[in-house]
C-alpha cells in the first residue's frame, strides 16, 4: 500500500510540473519538449512517449493535438508579456549545418516557429540531405548522423514549404545572421531569390539588455533567464528555446522604449554608439596601451599577457594577431568570470609567431602546461588527468581511477580530460560486472574471509570467500578490457537495458541517472578513439609555413604526438636539412614511448583533429616504418602546396 501511494503521489508531482510547463510557454508545448521537461531525458524521446501519455490521460487540463503539442484547456488568451509588443506575424527561426561557411556547407535542419500577435500558431521542422557527409563534430553538436538524412528531401524540394511558411514576417533568431546566411546560399544554389524579410537578431539585443551575462551561448543566456534549455542542439528546440528568450527579455525590452520587433535593430545601433561607460561596465581600451594593438602582425601566433613581475597571466593563440589583440580593447571589464581582473592586471603582450595555425595551437599548450596561466582554465591541470586502471597483476583484478601510470604489470587506459567521464565509466563498468571494488590484496591469508555487503548486493562475485569461479570472474574481466579497448557495444546495450528497465518501472530517477550516466561513458569513449588513433596515425612529416616566407617547417610526429620540428631555408642544402632530420628520428626510435602521458594529452588531441580534418592534404607525409629516404622527404617538403 505505501509503494502505492508513493507512486500516486509522485505522478501527481509530474503531472503538476507537466502542466505548469505548458502554462509557462503559452498553453502550448511539443510533445518531445514536454517529455526533457517532465522525464529530465534529453534523448530516447520514443521511449518516453507512452508514459507521457499514459501519465497525462487523466488530466483535464492538458490535452494532445493533431501537430504533436500538448495543449492547456484552462488557457485561452496568449501569453500576457507578448500584449501589444509584438503584434502582428513573426517567426522565430534556426538551422542547423555541416559547418561555418554558407557557400562551402550546407543546412542539415530547419527549425521554425510562427507567431500572431503573441500567440505560437504553427511550427516547422525539416530534416534536410546536404548532399555530403555530415562531419563527426556535427554529429556530437545535434545526434544528426547520416543515416538520419538518407530519405530526407534536398532542399531544393522543401524550399517552397519554408517560404510558404515564413512568409514575409519579420525572422527573429540568435545570431539570426548565420541563419539567414545559410538559407540565401541554399536559395542561390538553386536560383532562387535571397530572403528579404527584416531579421531581428536577439544576440546583441541580450548583450545590451544583459550587460551581465557571462556566455553568448543560447543555451547559457537561457539558464541566465530561467528558461530550462532543451539539452539538444536541434534547430526546432533551439527556435522554440529562442522565442522563449524573446519573452523573458519582453519587459526589459518595453523598459528601453522600445514598441516593435522592428525596432529592435535600431535599438541595438544607438547602444553601439554610445560611448563607454565607466567603473563596472569600462572596455578594455580605458585600460591596455595602444602599443600593444601597432605592434601585433596579422600572421598566426601566439601571444602571451604578462602582468606584474613578468608573471604569466594568460596565453593565447590567434590566426590572426593583431586582430585578436584588439578584440581585447572593446571588451567589457568584467564580462565574464572566467577573464575577470585579466585586463586590468596586464603589462606586458609578448608576441610568438609561429607561420601556421598548428604550430600556434602547439605553442599554447606547451606554454600553458609550462606556466600554468592564472586565467587560463583549460591544458593547465593535465597532472589531475586520471586514468583507468585494470589489475591485471592480481588473481582477482578490479578496475579504479589512477592518477598516474606505475610500472607494476597493471593496464592502463588513459590519461583522460574529463575526470567526470572517467569516474562515471568506472562506476558504469562496476555496475555491470560483479568484479571486486575493495583493496585486498590475496597476496595473503588475511585477504580471504569477512565478506563486505557488496557480495550481499550481487555487485560482486565474492572472491574472499574463496568460493567463485576463477574462469566466470576471468571472463569478466576480459568483458572490461575488450571495452576499453574499443569494443563498446556490448556494455551500452546493458546500460540501454537498465534505462528500459527503470522506464517500464516508471522509474526516473533511476532512468535519468542511468541516462547521465551513457552520456559520460559515450564521452570517455569518444576520448578513448582519440587515442587510439593516435597511436594507429603512424609516422608522418607535416609540412608548415614558417613565419620567413622563404622558409618552411618539417614537423615530425611518433605516436600521435609531436616529436622535433625543423625549419629551413628554401635555398639550404638539402643534405644538411636531413642530416638533421634522421639525427632526431633516430633518438626518436630509441626515446619516444608509445604511452601518452598526461603531459602530452593536449598535444595529442590538437594533432589527431588536426590531421583527421587535413589528412588528403599533400602537407601530411606518412613515413616508411623501417628505412626512411630524408633527402626525397625535404625534396617533396620544398615543393608541396602548403595550407595556414
Amino acid at each position: 500500500m505505501g509503494d502505492s501511494r508513493d507512486q500516486t503521489v509522485r505522478n501527481d508531482q509530474l503531472l503538476d510540473r507537466a502542466s505548469a510547463f505548458v502554462s509557462s510557454n503559452g498553453g502550448a508545448v511539443h510533445e518531445d519538449l514536454l517529455i526533457r521537461h517532465v522525464f529530465g531525458s534529453a534523448g530516447q524521446a520514443n521511449l518516453w512517449r507512452p508514459l507521457l501519455r499514459q501519465l497525462l490521460s487523466e488530466s483535464r487540463e492538458l490535452g494532445l493535438r493533431g501537430d504533436g503539442y500538448w495543449t492547456s484547456t484552462t488557457i485561452n488568451e496568449p501569453a500576457a508579456s507578448y500584449d501589444n509588443l509584438f503584434s502582428g506575424d513573426f517567426t522565430v527561426i534556426d538551422v542547423e549545418t555541416t559547418g561555418l561557411k554558407p557557400y562551402h556547407h550546407r543546412v542539415i535542419e530547419f527549425g521554425a516557429v510562427r507567431y500572431r500577435d503573441g500567440e505560437q500558431v504553427g511550427t516547422l521542422s525539416l530534416l534536410i540531405h546536404p548532399e555530403r557527409s555530415v562531419p563527426q563534430y556535427v554529429r556530437k553538436l545535434t545526434g544528426i548522423v547520416d543515416s538520419d538524412l538518407v530519405d530526407a528531401p534536398l532542399f531544393h524540394d522543401v524550399a517552397d514549404h519554408i517560404l510558404e511558411f515564413i512568409e514575409d514576417t519579420p525572422l527573429v533568431g540568435y545570431n539570426v545572421g548565420f541563419d539567414v546566411s545559410f538559407l540565401n546560399s541554399e536559395l542561390q544554389r538553386i536560383d532562387r531569390p535571397a530572403l528579404l524579410n527584416h531579421a531581428i537578431d536577439l544576440l546583441p539585443v541580450a548583450n545590451s539588455l544583459l550587460p551581465g551575462t557571462r556566455s553568448r551561448g543560447l543555451s547559457s543566456l537561457a539558464r541566465e533567464l530561467d528558461i530550462t534549455p532543451s539539452g539538444t542542439h536541434r534547430a526546432l528546440d533551439d527556435a522554440l528555446c529562442t522565442a522563449s528568450v524573446l519573452e523573458r527579455l519582453a519587459p526589459r525590452i518595453r523598459a528601453a522604449g522600445i514598441t516593435s520587433l522592428t525596432q529592435l535593430d535600431g535599438f541595438r545601433a544607438v547602444r553601439r554608439d554610445q560611448p563607454d561607460a565607466t567603473g563596472p561596465l569600462a572596455r578594455g581600451r580605458s585600460l591596455l596601451a595602444p602599443e600593444h594593438v601597432e605592434s601585433a602582425p596579422t600572421t598566426p601566433g601566439v601571444y602571451i599577457m604578462r602582468g606584474a613581475e613578468d608573471r604569466v597571466l594568460y596565453v593565447g593563440k590567434a590566426r590572426d594577431l593583431r586582430s585578436r589583440i584588439r578584440s581585447y580593447y572593446s571588451q567589457p571589464l568584467g564580462y565574464t568570470r572566467k577573464m575577470d581582473g585579466l585586463l586590468q592586471s596586464i603589462e606586458q603582450i609578448e608576441i610568438v609567431e609561429t607561420g601556421s595555425e598548428l604550430s600556434a595551437l602547439l605553442l599554447e599548450a606547451q606554454l600553458i602546461a609550462r606556466y600554468r596561466p592564472q586565467f587560463n582554465r583549460q591544458m593547465r591541470t593535465f597532472d589531475n588527468y586520471p586514468y583507468i586502471r585494470v589489475e591485471t597483476n592480481n588473481s582477482w583484478p578490479r578496475v579504479n581511477l589512477v592518477k598516474e601510470v606505475s610500472d607494476d604489470g597493471a593496464s592502463y587506459y588513459g590519461p583522460y580530460r574529463s575526470s567526470r567521464a572517467a569516474r562515471a565509466t568506472v562506476d558504469a563498468l562496476n555496475d555491470i560486472f560483479p568484479l571486486r571494488s575493495c583493496s585486498r590484496s590475496f597476496t595473503n591469508a588475511r585477504s580471504y574471509g569477512s565478506p563486505c555487503t557488496e557480495l550481499d548486493f550481487g555487485r560482486c562475485l565474492g572472491p574472499c570467500t574463496g568460493q567463485v569461479d576463477a574462469d566466470e570472474y576471468a571472463g569478466y574481466v576480459q568483458e572490461v578490457i575488450a571495452f576499453l579497448d574499443g569494443d563498446v557495444d556490448p556494455v551500452f546495450d546493458r546500460l540501454h537495458r537498465q534505462l528500459e528497465t527503470a522506464a517500464a518501472r516508471l522509474d526516473f530517477e533511476k532512468a535519468t541517472k542511468v541516462r547521465n550516466r551513457i552520456d559520460r561513458v559515450t564521452e570517455l569513449c569518444q576520448s578513448q578513439s582519440v587515442l587510439s588513433e593516435a597511436l594507429n596515425t603512424g609516422q608522418l612529416a607535416i609540412v608548415l609555413p614558417a613565419v620567413d616566407p622563404e622558409s618552411r617547417e618539417i614537423l615530425l610526429t611518433r605516436h600521435g604526438r609531436p616529436w622535433s620540428s625543423r625549419i629551413f631555408h628554401l635555398e639550404e642544402p638539402i643534405e644538411a636539412v636531413a642530416a638533421d632530420l634522421a639525427r632526431s628520428w633516430d633518438r626518436a626510435e630509441r626515446l619516444a614511448s608509445a604511452t601518452i602521458l598526461q603531459r602530452e594529452l593536449d598535444s595529442v588531441q590538437i594533432l589527431i583533429r588536426w590531421v583527421r580534418k587535413n589528412w588528403d592534404l599533400p602537407c601530411i607525409i606518412p613515413l616508411a616504418p623501417d628505412l626512411v629516404d630524408w633527402e626525397a622527404i625535404v625534396e617533396e617538403a620544398r615543393t608541396v602546396e602548403l595550407i595556414q
